[in-house]
C-alpha cells in the first residue's frame, strides 16, 4: 500500500510504496490522496512543496489560473491591477493598453471611444455614439474554400465567419471591417480535386499599410481554420497568402466597386491603339500605291487614246484624197 510522507503523493491506481514527488504548482501533505493544487492568482514553482505556504501571489499585471508553476503577464488590452489574480480584466470601452503586464488602462483621446478589449490608442477610432470614424484606407483579399453548399453557407454562417476572420486577424479587426465579396459554386472538377463546395472572396479593411500587412501575416490557414472551429463551422482551405491592396489606388482604378470592366476597358483601349496605329500605316501606304498605280493606268489610257484619234485621223484623210483623185 502506498502510504507517503509531506512533499510527495500517491497517484491513482499506482503500485509503487513510495509515491510521487509533489509536482510544482502543488503542496501535498503527506499521505495516499493530499494533493493541493494552489489556488488561482497564485503558484508555486518547486517541487516538494508540503504545504500553502509555498504557493505564492502573482505580481499585479501577472495571473495564474489555480495550480500554476509560475504567473504570466496580461496580454495587451488586459490587465491584473491586483496582487492575486487568477485571470486578466479586459480594458472597459474607452479605454486600452499596448503592454503586456499592464496594471491599469489608459484613456481614449476626448470625444473617442474604443471596443472592450483596445490595445493601441488606434483602437480609440469610435466616436462617442460608438460610429466609426477612421478611414480604412488598406483592404487584404484573400480566397478561401468551403467544403459547403450556398444553401448551408445562410445570413448566420457567414456573420460567424467573418467574425471568425475577425478575431483570426491582428490587430482591431472588427466583424464590420470583413466582407464577403463573392461566393461561387467551384465545378465539378474543382471539387473533386480540392474536396470543396464553395469558393468565398474576403475583403478586410485597415487603417493603413502596417495593420494591413499585419493582418495579412495573420491570416494563416491554422489561424483561419482555429477560429472556424471555434464558430462551429467547417475548416476552410486558403488559395494563396492574402494580398494588400491600396483602397484609394484600388478606387482609382474602379477594382474597390467591382467594376473590373472599366480596369479591362483601358487595357483593351491601349492595345487598340497598339493595334490601330500600324494599321492606318498600312492603309496609307495601299492608298498611295494605289494612286500611283491609278495614275500610271491613267497615262496608259490617255496615251492609247491619242494613239486611237491619230490613226481615225490619218484614215480620213487617206480616204478624202482617194475621193479627190476619184473625181479628177
Amino acid at each position: 500500500m502506498c502510504n507517503v510522507s509531506a512533499g510527495w503523493y500517491c497517484p491513482s491506481g499506482t503500485a509503487t510504496v513510495n509515491g510521487k514527488v509533489c509536482p510544482a504548482g502543488f503542496y501535498c501533505t503527506g499521505g495516499p490522496t493530499n494533493k493541493v493544487a494552489c489556488s488561482g492568482g497564485m503558484f508555486s514553482a518547486t517541487e516538494g512543496s508540503t504545504s500553502v505556504a509555498t504557493c505564492s501571489e502573482c505580481v499585479a499585471g501577472k495571473f495564474a489560473p489555480e495550480g500554476s508553476s509560475g504567473c504570466t503577464k496580461c496580454a495587451p488590452g488586459t490587465i491584473a491591477p491586483a496582487l492575486g489574480t487568477a485571470t486578466c480584466d479586459s480594458c472597459k470601452p474607452g479605454e486600452y493598453t499596448e503592454y503586456e503586464g499592464s496594471v491599469s488602462c489608459m484613456s481614449c483621446p476626448a470625444g473617442k471611444t474604443s471596443v472592450s478589449g483596445s490595445v493601441s490608442v488606434e483602437g480609440c477610432n469610435l466616436d462617442a455614439d460608438g460610429t466609426t470614424s477612421v478611414t480604412l484606407t488598406e483592404t487584404v483579399r484573400m480566397v478561401v474554400n468551403l467544403p459547403m453548399t450556398f444553401a448551408e453557407f445562410d445570413d448566420e454562417k457567414q456573420q460567424s465567419f467573418k467574425e471568425a476572420i475577425a478575431k483570426a486577424a491582428a490587430g482591431q479587426v472588427r466583424a464590420d471591417h470583413v466582407t464577403i465579396d463573392t461566393i461561387e459554386e467551384m465545378s465539378r472538377a474543382e471539387r473533386r480535386l480540392l474536396a470543396q463546395g464553395i469558393r468565398v472572396s474576403v475583403s478586410v479593411k485597415a487603417v493603413d499599410k502596417s495593420a494591413a500587412d499585419a493582418i495579412a501575416a495573420s491570416l494563416t490557414e491554422d489561424a483561419i481554420n482555429l477560429e472556424l472551429e471555434r464558430a462551429g463551422l467547417p475548416p476552410a482551405t486558403l488559395l494563396g497568402a492574402p494580398t494588400v491592396v491600396n483602397s484609394e489606388a484600388e478606387g482609382a482604378s474602379a477594382l474597390d466597386s467591382g467594376d473590373t470592366a472599366s480596369a479591362g476597358s483601358a487595357s483593351g483601349t491601349a492595345v487598340a491603339v497598339g493595334i490601330v496605329v500600324p494599321v492606318a500605316v498600312i492603309m496609307l501606304a495601299c492608298a498611295g500605291w494605289y494612286f500611283v498605280r491609278t495614275r500610271q493606268k491613267n497615262s496608259v489610257e490617255a496615251s492609247d487614246l491619242e494613239a486611237a484619234r491619230k490613226s481615225r485621223e490619218e484614215e480620213a484623210r487617206k480616204s478624202m484624197e482617194a475621193q479627190v483623185l476619184h473625181v479628177l
